[in-house]
């Protein structure tokens, strides 16, 4: 069993032993980089996009040349799945206010996993038990199919689980080209605890 990821905030899965995010960041990318390639990104810091969902872990790939976040992961437990189920169907028929083929589900998984091409909001979501994975590739990614079975491993292998947020992040690289990015950590405008950037 994987153990992956560096992301953000407090994760409790009874099912699942403590462990610190920094241990879990190599194991999903491990998963992802086939289809993704996220080691020619930059890894974001957890404060980059923090989450306060119910045992939500965020993380973030920022693209080299132009410092912009560029692919984004979300893991949550979700306590109700049936309901959850329903209303990414309803992006599957054109329920509520939704178009039909907003979406699609895939057919012929394991019992308790649920897969859906969110093709509107350009995005895979899978649900493992009661573990959400969504995945948001670049804008330019061509084959969202691809994401299908990564995105289930990650619930799998990775799922929900209680950790202490003791990622330290790398320096940012010499060409980052956002030459300010976390210069002032805490001031308008900037997140707080994100990498020191190269001096203006």
């Amino acid at each position: 069993m994987l153990w992956t990821s560096v992301c953000t905030t407090n994760l409790h899965c009874p099912q699942r032993a403590t462990n610190p995010p920094s241990g879990r960041y190599p194991g999903i990318s491990a998963i992802v980089e086939p289809s993704l390639h996220v080691s020619e990104y930059v890894f974001a810091t957890p404060d980059v996009n923090p989450m306060e969902t119910h045992n939500g872990l965020a993380c973030r790939w920022f693209d080299r040349k132009t410092g912009q976040p560029a692919i984004s992961m979300f893991i949550d437990q979700i306590d109700d799945v049936d309901k959850t189920l329903a209303g990414l169907r309803a992006q599957v028929t054109g329920e509520d206010y939704y178009e039909p083929g907003f979406a699609s589900e895939v057919s012929g998984l394991g019992p308790g996993e649920y897969a859906f091409v969110r093709k509107f909001a350009h995005s895979v979501t899978a649900i493992v038990g009661h573990c959400r994975v969504s995945v948001h590739p670049p804008d330019d990614y061509q084959d969202l199919a691809e994401l299908i079975e990564p995105a289930l491993e990650i619930g799998r292998s990775v799922g929900c689980s209680a950790y202490e947020n003791d990622y330290v992040p790398s320096p940012l690289p010499d060409d980052w080209p956002i030459k300010n990015w976390g210069i002032a950590p805490g001031t308008e405008g900037f997140p707080p605890g994100v990498p020191p950037g190269p001096p203006l």
